[in-house]
């Protein structure tokens, strides 16, 4: 999300070069505010979404993501409380005194310095200046390379650029490759400004209609059927769900993504499950929708994991994701009985009530 590239290029350290006057601007700005528009390019699908940001430092903050007329995320923060609504599965969330300045991909970050949760202190590159300035989308830009020195969480990330106005410093465009999930994501920079006085009543959150608070309301409820797919497992092995749950006495559907933190630490734990219940009738399948196969086995072979992953293939990846509720969003996972009965449901990494609950279908060592 283009507050994470923001964040980026707000926290960019310079030492007499052409970026001292957009350091001092930032440093001195009151307000962040923009319109963007985003292009995500996966091996599978291309995305476009349009983000709208408003910020007023350290803590008040307006973003929203719309892909064509459908809000797909909102977050509003003020002095006391940050609302965040999920349109997809209309959730929403409170979290009384926002502490930190929130960016709004969920990396928290301090504004205008180097230091975040998860990556060392970048590196910034200009490859081109003044005197030879590059052409982007047909703009005169100055061009910027972002190193990120470390790693994260087992992989290393790759470089971003960021394209600034020769003569403002502001932002233009910037574009975000991942290596890890392989996807590209070019942000295209419509009217970003910096400094410019915002009504801090547009912080007050108005609640969405039909919003709900129970982030499980969004998911298949306990006591229903599972729904049966076909489809491709990675190796280009045919899968069926139904007949994989043939003489199981538990079956775990997890979906995930390579570029979901929570999804990728939960998979060795879901394996160390595999790994003990097995033979004792437990089954264990993942569902992937983005990711290429072929960065998919080179993960999974790496983090040791040789779970079931079922990959596009012809299952129609969209109407299982419907059925399921919009389950690929998010680390989630459903526990489903010998009888095809949904009997628990999870979001996060966190397997605790997991393991519990298998040993109430007959799975415990």
């Amino acid at each position: 999300m283009i507050p994470n590239v923001l964040a980026c290029v707000l926290c960019i350290q310079t030492d007499g070069n052409v970026y001292t006057q957009f350091q001092k601007m930032l440093r001195s700005a009151s307000t962040v505010s923009g319109r963007v528009a985003v292009t995500t390019i996966t091996p599978h699908l291309t995305r476009k979404s349009i983000d709208t940001f408003q910020y007023q430092l350290p803590n008040l903050e307006r973003y929203e993501n719309w892909e064509g007329k459908h809000l797909s995320f909102q977050q509003v923060s003020d002095e006391t409380t940050s609302w965040s609504f999920e349109g997809n599965t209309k959730y929403l969330t409170k979290q009384e005194h926002h502490p930190w300045f929130m960016m709004g991909g969920g990396d928290l970050m301090e504004p205008f310095l180097n230091v975040s949760l998860y990556i060392k202190t970048p590196e910034y590159v200009a490859i081109s200046s003044e005197e030879t300035p590059t052409v982007f989308h047909g703009r005169r830009a100055l061009r910027v390379s972002i190193r990120r020195e470390g790693k994260q969480r087992g992989r290393s990330s790759t470089p971003d650029v960021v394209y600034m106005d020769p003569k403002t410093r502001l932002p233009i465009a910037a574009t975000l490759h991942s290596s890890v999930a392989d996807y590209t994501t070019e942000y295209i920079f419509e009217d970003l400004k910096i400094g410019k006085p915002i009504d801090a009543a547009v912080f007050k959150y108005q609640p969405q209609v039909a919003a709900n608070t129970d982030q499980m309301d969004g998911l298949l409820p306990v006591g229903t059927k599972a729904p049966m797919f076909k489809g491709i497992a990675l190796g280009e092995k045919s899968f069926d769900l139904a007949a994989s749950m043939k003489g199981a006495k538990a079956v775990i559907l997890n979906f995930w993504g390579l570029g979901c933190p929570g999804c990728r630490s939960e998979l060795p734990k879901l394996q160390g499950l595999q790994n003990r219940f097995a033979a004792n009738g437990l089954r264990i399948v993942t569902f992937q929708l983005l990711d290429d196969n072929k960065i998919l086995m080179s993960f999974l072979k790496e983090a040791h994991v040789s779970l079931t992953t079922v990959f596009e293939g012809t299952c129609k990846p969209s109407a299982v994701d419907a059925a399921y509720r919009g389950a690929i969003a998010e680390p989630v996972t459903y526990l489903i009985d010998g009888k095809g009965t949904i009997v628990d449901r999870f979001f996060g990494d966190d397997i605790t009530q997991l393991t519990k609950d298998l040993a109430t279908l007959g799975l415990k060592d």
